[in-house]
């Protein structure tokens, strides 16, 4: 999913430019020229970390322009077939749901729903429910799927993505107090995202398929937080 890679771009500088701060002003136009760009081959360039090399500028005849290679590592986010990930939605229709993933497009078609959920087009806004409303899919809900498939442009990448699986589906944030420490476990098929040391033993945020699998965790839920208990 992120990669921490080595990349190589060329900086192309106008002459104005030359002066005691050019090589400050070939940083700040590599990242701006790369930074959130997207490649086939690499995928989406989340943020560059270091600039390695620049090399000897070469001036372009007849123009003035100068053309500095720079060699770099940067942060990608590149998806690939088979893996679970959390997107937002962002478009909610009867073909099926639109999300975002971070920076990348994904499309679940309504066949890859699972079939207790239809879809409400009388709802404000239209959503994707079970028949006793247990669990509501609609825009801007977070939810959790799989990549079942990519398609590769030369400047973009665009995911099919599917619910028809365990552990997939809306994600609901639930905010715990813990009662026993060592009683808290890592669970297949959940997110544990710890706050800061200093509050660790305190709070947990728990992303989980339903509520009430947090029971078997031993925490003390704080109904204050979590008003559907």
């Amino acid at each position: 999913m992120f990669y921490h890679i080595s990349l190589e771009h060329e900086i192309l500088l106008h002459p104005r430019y030359f002066g005691p701060n050019l090589l400050n002003t070939v940083k700040q136009k590599l990242f701006t020229e790369v930074e959130g760009t997207c490649t086939g081959k690499y995928g989406f360039v989340i943020a560059v970390t270091t600039i390695d090399n620049i090399g000897a500028g070469v001036i372009q005849p007849g123009r003035g322009f100068v053309l500095y290679p720079v060699k770099y590592k940067a942060i990608v986010f590149r998806p690939f077939k088979g893996e679970v990930v959390d997107a937002v939605v962002t478009q909610v229709n009867k073909v099926g749901l639109f999300t975002e993933i971070g920076p990348m497009s994904c499309f679940i078609s309504r066949h890859s729903i699972p079939s207790e959920m239809e879809f409400d087009p009388n709802s404000n806004p239209p959503c994707y429910k079970t028949v006793d409303e247990d669990i509501v899919i609609q825009q801007d809900d977070e939810i959790r799927l799989k990549i079942v498939g990519t398609r590769v442009d030369k400047n973009d990448i665009f995911a099919i993505g599917s619910l028809m699986d365990d552990y997939l589906g809306e994600c609901l944030i639930i905010h715990a107090r813990v009662v026993a420490w060592g009683r808290v476990v890592w669970r297949p098929g959940w997110r544990w995202d710890l706050m800061p040391e200093s509050q660790m033993k305190e709070t947990l945020i728990l992303s989980a398929w339903k509520i009430q699998d947090m029971w078997p965790l031993g925490c003390e839920v704080c109904s204050s937080s979590c008003p559907q208990l």
